[in-house]
Order: C-alpha cells, then sequence, then structure tokens
C-alpha cells in the first residue's frame, strides 16, 4: 500500500539484535507517518511472534512512537495474528462484509480471546449499502438494519 521495500523489517530485528529498531523505520508520504515492513519471511514466523525477543522489539516500538498499529494477515489461517495480539493493548477486527460469514467472524473473535486479546471493536469493510444484510444507505446516512441470524457479540 506505501510502497516500501521489504527487504528489512520486523523479521531482521528478531534476528538481529544488533540492529535498532529506528534502522527499520520506513517514512512515507503521510506526514509523521514510518512504517516497519515485515522484512524476509522466517521458517517459524508465529515462534518469532511469541519470543521474549518479539516483547522487548515491542517495548522499544511503544518507545520510539506516538501510537503503534499493527496489521496482520486473516485471523482463522494461521496463528500469527492471534500471538500479535495477544501482545497489543487493544484489537480491532477488520471484516470483509461481501466475504465473511457471521459463523467465521465469532471463530475468529473467540481465537483472538482465547488468546488474550481485548477486542475493541469490529470493522466491517467492503460493504456497498445495496443489499447488504447489515446496513444500507439512505439520503440521511447509514441505518444498522437488524441482522437476520445471531451477531457477535
Amino acid at each position: 500500500m506505501f510502497g516500501v521495500p521489504n527487504r528489512s523489517g520486523l523479521t531482521s530485528l528478531l534476528l538481529d539484535e544488533r540492529q535498532n529498531v529506528a534502522d527499520v523505520f520506513v517514512p512515507t508520504n503521510v506526514a509523521g507517518l514510518h512504517v516497519v515492513p515485515s522484512g524476509p519471511l522466517p521458517p517459524n514466523p508465529s515462534e518469532l511472534l511469541a519470543s521474549a525477543r518479539m516483547h522487548r522489539r515491542l517495548a522499544q516500538f511503544v518507545e520510539a512512537a506516538d501510537l503503534v498499529i499493527i496489521d496482520s494477515p486473516p485471523v482463522l489461517p494461521v496463528s500469527d495474528p492471534a500471538v500479535l495480539a495477544g501482545l497489543t493493548d487493544g484489537t480491532l477486527l477488520v471484516v470483509n462484509g461481501s466475504k465473511t460469514r457471521g459463523q467465521q467472524a465469532t471463530h475468529a473473535v473467540a481465537t483472538l480471546q482465547k488468546a488474550g486479546a481485548h477486542v475493541l471493536g469490529v470493522v466491517l469493510n467492503r460493504v456497498s449499502g445495496k443489499g447488504s444484510p447489515y446496513y444500507s444507505y439512505q439520503a440521511n446516512g447509514y441505518r444498522l438494519a437488524e441482522p437476520t441470524t445471531s451477531s457477535v457479540s
């Protein structure tokens, strides 16, 4: 999205303790916003993310920035997002409104909570407003439609 190279990043920091966190900050076109790419794919990503070294590096990020946002892959296919969510102050689940079913969203929330995540809320994206079972657009704004199936709480 930001067009930054992925030659070095978080993986580099986790594998080489001598590197400084600031060494992997990449400035963007947005004033004050820096990105830390994931870096090369390691053979054991979940183990690295759950390591004491990750805890130390995350603390260094928090010291170096006003706000740290961690983006991760989808929750259900891999364990990395749950591991990361357990390390954060809060987790915001992003749900694809045109593809994700209620049961999948419920399972994702349960997976995050089991990992110790504090789920702050859900962002429903890719919703056109037309034909959505949850939202519809009207001249005076959005309105929440009554779900026809059980909802995620």
